[in-house]
């Protein structure tokens, strides 16, 4: 887990996703940085993707049931990777 209640009698079990999206909503006030819980996903996946990571492992990770899905939304990723492979 990487979001877990901090207080109340709930610590250190998972945070809700109102809870999660409120603290998102209370550091976009507090900073004026937008940002969004799946923002993570998607960074954590990229960053694999990037780092040469099979494709395979990282749809297991993500939990998607077709490869397919995990290329079609992250073929951005591996078009800009042949692209830095490219000019390199």
């Amino acid at each position: 887990m990487l979001f877990v209640n901090l207080s109340s009698k709930w610590v250190g079990q998972a945070m809700s996703l109102v809870r999660l999206n409120k603290l998102f909503d209370q550091l976009h006030k507090r900073t004026g940085i937008k940002a969004h819980p799946h923002l993570f996903r998607h960074t954590f996946a990229t960053r694999m993707l990037q780092d040469n990571y099979l494709d395979q492992y990282v749809q297991q990770l993500l939990g998607h049931r077709s490869i397919a899905t995990t290329k079609d939304i992250y073929s951005h990723v591996l078009d800009e990777m042949t692209l830095d492979q490219y000019l390199r």
